[in-house]
């Protein structure tokens, strides 16, 4: 503040203006500068998670795809396969010169059923155990079989071995697994399991009498009313 001849005061020029050094400015340079390098750096980072993220996300969509690819192709070569095999059979059947009926291919009866893990480990110790047998069954040839068998001869005591009874919607596996604990259940069965079952203890015969008579509803498809 200055005083003037009159005595009044005269504002200076630079009255209220704070003047910066060059040393202030510059640190406020610096810091705008970390300011600005802090918020550049963030997005960097978000975007590099992002895109991370982005990555892995396509990466197993990208595997699902080709592990569904692989398992529908899979699906399709087992049904061709079962297809002519079924085909086959069925040529051979009226093919044969003793034959008194005849077979049809039914294409509605193949059913491709999505297999469990339990069920592809009962397949494998099945083909294991068969390469087993099979290795033992050489000491038995063919000559000591005999040429002709008929079970209704051999047991013709028994009227209802030649009967086809009606299973409806039921599997015929259904009384072995019902009476075998350890035989694989809903998992596929073990059909291993299952014959030294019958060796040991025995299995009812699912004729219409007995102890356990193989009972089915009269309607189409609908399961047995004994489970």
């Amino acid at each position: 503040m200055k005083s003037s001849p009159s005595g009044q005061d005269v504002s200076s020029p630079t009255a209220g203006v704070h003047f910066i050094s060059p040393s202030e400015r510059r640190r406020e340079d610096n810091s705008s500068s970390n300011v600005g390098f802090f918020i550049k750096r963030r997005w960097r980072c978000i975007f590099g998670v992002l895109s991370a993220l982005l990555m892995a996300t396509a990466v197993i969509l990208g595997s699902f795809i080709v592990f569904m690819i692989l398992m529908s192709e899979a699906k399709r070569r087992a049904k061709t396969e079962e297809t002519q095999y079924l085909k086959g059979l069925v040529d051979t059947i009226n093919n044969a010169s003793d034959v008194r009926w005849k077979a049809r291919f039914n294409p509605f009866g193949i059913r491709v059923q999505d297999f469990s893990h339990k069920s592809l480990k009962n397949l494998t110790a099945i083909k294991e155990y068969v390469a087993h047998l099979e290795r033992e069954l050489e000491d038995f040839p063919d000559s000591k079989l005999p040429r002709h068998f008929d079970a209704r001869e051999k047991w013709s005591l028994c009227p209802s071995i030649h009967q086809i009874p009606n299973q409806g919607g039921c599997g015929s596996s259904l009384d072995v697994i019902e009476c075998c604990s350890v035989c694989g259940n809903c998992f596929g069965g073990d059909p291993l399991k299952a014959m030294v079952y019958w060796a040991l203890e025995g299995v009812v015969t699912g004729g219409p009498d007995g102890c356990h008579p193989y009972t089915v509803n009269a309607e189409c498809g609908t399961p047995c009313s004994r489970m």
